[in-house]
């Protein structure tokens, strides 16, 4: 009788055990499967945010490209338009310097004729040509200058000076003034050389 208790107990333990482990067994399986399931779940996400991490890059790497491609562009433009400026005006420069000369021309001339008729005009009546030649001169020295010819015009307004003044002692009739007189027509001739001198660089230059 305590044999067969024994017996049934050991087959109720060992089937308990039995049992046990086969549950314990389940679980573990069960345990590894959600593991496996977790770490291709993980792999998978992984992917996915290498993935996003890869079209960021690129679309990053796009936008660098094209504001470098746009900063090329604006100083292609600005350099253009740089070029563009400085040949304006050189232009410009050119065209005021070459309306300076015909000004200036215009201007010599009207003396160089009045003195021409100055010179040749008797004494009593030599006051009208004198007038006209400071109106000339006044004219001159209104005219606006900037360019190459500044020189020319200063050296022209000092002869013209010199060439009134020499009149307006030829008027006085004074013999003491005629060495005075001559020297003014050298001074006259000599800034006069210089004037032209200069006009004719700046019309060749």
């Amino acid at each position: 009788m305590n044999l067969k208790v024994l017996i049934v107990a050991a087959v109720l333990i060992a089937g308990g055990l039995f049992y046990f482990v086969n549950q314990s067994n389940k679980a573990d399986i069960e345990r590894l499967k959600q593991a496996e399931v977790a770490h291709q779940q993980k792999l998978e996400q992984e992917k996915v945010d290498e993935a996003k991490a890869l079209q960021l890059s690129a679309q990053r790497q796009a936008e660098l490209e094209k504001t470098k491609a746009l900063k090329a562009e604006k100083e292609r433009q600005d350099q253009y338009h740089k070029v563009q400026n400085s040949e304006k005006a050189r232009i410009a420069a050119k065209e005021k310097e070459e309306n300076e000369l015909k000004a200036f021309k215009i201007v010599f001339d009207k003396w160089m004729t009045q003195d021409n008729i100055a010179s040749s005009t008797a004494r009593v009546s030599i006051a009208t040509p004198v007038t006209e030649l400071r109106k000339i001169r006044d004219e001159l020295n209104l005219l606006q200058i900037t360019g190459c010819l500044v020189g020319a015009k200063s050296q022209l307004m000092s002869a013209m000076d010199d060439e009134i003044l020499m009149f307006v002692y030829f008027m006085q009739n004074d013999i003491r003034s005629a060495k005075t007189m001559e020297k003014l027509k050298i001074s006259y001739f000599n800034k006069l050389a210089d004037a032209i001198e200069q006009n004719t660089a700046c019309k060749n230059s």
